[in-house]
């Protein structure tokens, strides 16, 4: 069973944008600034250096600038009392035109999520109410955008104080890390819900094939094998005989057995780009090599998207065993996300039969290749120099989502029969090129006959 490829290249363009923003404070006047150091209540044990209005703790990156709205904590500090608190100098009412609260953080250690709140209005005891964000950054000791929506819970309605819980130790283990600098700069109501950074690109045309380096550059700004003994090589080709993927370059990608489940391929995109109706599918062609199979029937394959906010959309698919050695589109819908940043193929995702719990897998060697975005879930049935290629001769069977999906171009009329694994005929019609049955999670055998001839497919949906 082989899947279909839409392939088409354009020209990479920024995404401009009508932003309506405003500025509530940099911390550098504190006279023009809309927000001030509240009062809340804090445990004053908990910090070398209580809440304050002070100096920026790196002067490099996103923040340049002298002054932030800062904390540090003592080492192993609790999350009760671990709080401060800057309040409107003047409420604000929250709109679509600045549903968005934009600020920049800085977190040297990041031992817990922070989290923020608004309105609690001196409340102590139900943070959870009134939160708006919580989780970590990217990274350690650098200035990072990031973005509260405002509009979900809060829309029409008048902010007076925003709170901070600087690290939400409330879970296992409760200590074990140093003394954290926690700052906060920047802050803005804002139409746009992209953090201060963040380069938004237009994904119109995107394509990955790895033909040539002027390509790859165009949109990738790093390949990364999330393990040291993982490798990969963008090299010629090597199934030159394929019917479905024959030509131009791949990636030759090694996962060790001393790879995680996760440790997959990552590829990471030179911006974020913002999705749309025409691009909410990704395609990846894989080849998984018979090896790999061992004494299984399939082995599992993962795409992982994420956004710029590290927010993730995941597709799992099993490879079986009539469809090894062979290339095979792998298609998921990106439903969870709006932006896409990065991509991670992770290859034989294997669980223990017992614990159900992730186990490494065997070393062996897999590929990769034509990557790309569209508004279509057909799976790619052949790749041909980037350009789709519709066979002459061939039925194709494919599940996605609880349906069945036919396709007989080479007659005009097709009559499909599907069986269970007992034999019992579950559906029985006539189509023209293409049919779409729904069908309830199992092993189905597919028989499509025309022209006096009739071929048998086995179809898993899940």
């Amino acid at each position: 069973m082989r899947k279909l490829f839409t392939i088409c290249a354009c020209a990479l363009l920024s995404l401009t944008y009508t932003v309506k923003a405003q500025v509530l404070a940099t911390f550098e006047d504190t006279g023009t600034d809309q927000l001030e150091l509240g009062s809340k209540w804090y445990e004053s044990a908990l910090f070398s250096v209580e809440p304050c209005i002070g100096d920026n703790p790196s002067k490099s990156g996103l923040n340049t600038s002298d002054k932030c709205f800062l904390a540090v904590n003592v080492a192993d500090a609790d999350w009760w009392g671990n709080f401060g608190e800057l309040t409107f100098k003047t409420p604000v009412t929250i709109t679509e035109d600045n549903r968005y609260l934009k600020f920049l953080v800085y977190r040297s250690i990041q031992p817990k999520d922070f989290r923020i709140c608004v309105n609690e209005n001196g409340n102590q005891e139900h943070e959870d109410a009134y939160s708006v964000y919580q989780g970590l950054v990217s990274e350690d000791a650098t200035w990072v955008g990031v973005v509260a929506d405002l509009g979900a819970n809060w829309m029409g309605k008048t902010l007076t104080d925003i709170t901070f819980i600087f690290s939400c130790n409330w879970t296992d283990p409760r200590s074990g890390w140093g003394v954290g600098t926690y700052a906060f700069d920047d802050f803005q109501l804002s139409s746009d819900p992209i953090p201060t950074g963040v380069t938004v690109i237009d994904p119109t045309g995107f394509n990955l094939n790895f033909e040539n380096q002027t390509a790859i550059d165009e949109w990738v700004g790093e390949f990364d094998t999330l393990n040291v003994n993982n490798t990969y090589q963008i090299i010629d080709n090597p199934f030159t005989t394929s019917e479905v993927n024959s030509q131009g370059k791949v990636v030759e990608f090694y996962k060790s057995d001393q790879a995680s489940w996760w440790q997959g391929f990552r590829t990471v995109f030179n911006g974020t780009m913002e999705l749309n109706d025409n691009t909410r599918y990704l395609h990846a062609m894989v080849y998984v090599p018979s090896v790999a199979l061992e004494d299984r029937m399939g082995v599992d394959v993962q795409l992982c998207a994420k956004d710029h906010t590290g927010a993730e959309n995941n597709y799992l698919e099993t490879v079986w065993d009539d469809q090894v050695d062979e290339w095979l589109d792998i298609v998921m819908e990106l439903n969870s996300i709006d932006y896409l940043k990065e991509l991670t193929v992770r290859f034989d995702v294997k669980t223990d039969e017992t614990s159900g719990e992730y186990v490494n897998s065997s070393s062996n060697t897999y590929y990769l290749d034509e990557i790309t975005l569209n508004d279509s879930p057909d799976p790619r049935f052949e790749i041909t120099s980037g350009t789709k290629v519709t066979k002459s001769d061939g039925v194709h069977v494919y599940s996605k989502s609880g349906m069945i999906y036919v396709s007989d171009i080479s007659s005009t009329n097709s009559i499909v029969n599907v069986y269970n694994t007992l034999g019992d005929l579950v559906h029985s019609s006539t189509f023209h090129n293409s049919a779409t049955i729904a069908a309830s999670p199992g092993l189905y055998i597919v028989s499509v006959s025309s022209n006096g001839d009739r071929k048998i497919n086995k179809v898993l949906v899940k």
